[in-house]
């Protein structure tokens, strides 16, 4: 049940970014869309990565980020369903989530199909 939620949850933020660009800057739709396919991989992948490394590692240094994230440490045993263990704010927060739905706004589907094959 907990996993579900957090799925649903992780791709409703995905799913309404792309559209919130489009009615705040319409004018961008797409603007990076004629760059080569690696630079685009490379504008979303690196991006992506690094900001899911320090949000994880950031919720456990900062106090108002660790009570959000605790409930993913407290398990006996790391697991596929544990690392979606969290707290929805963790997520409507979480950078990358946001990123990626940017990328998909600026780039459409040319490299984030390929990048959100690669991420978690």
């Amino acid at each position: 049940m907990i996993f579900a939620a957090c799925i649903i949850d992780k791709t409703s933020y995905f799913i309404y970014s792309s559209p919130a660009l489009n009615y705040l800057v319409p004018h961008f739709y797409q603007s990076i869309n004629h760059l080569p396919f690696w630079t685009l991989f490379l504008i979303a992948s690196i991006p992506d990565d690094f900001s899911q490394y320090w949000w994880h590692r950031k919720a456990h240094e900062w106090p108002w980020l660790w009570k959000w994230h605790r409930s993913h440490n407290a398990a006996k045993e790391m697991g596929v369903l544990t690392s979606y263990r969290n707290a929805m704010l963790y997520y409507i927060f979480m950078p990358n989530i946001w990123w990626l739905g940017a990328m998909t706004f600026l780039c459409h589907t040319k490299s984030f199909s390929y990048n959100s094959s690669l991420s978690n």
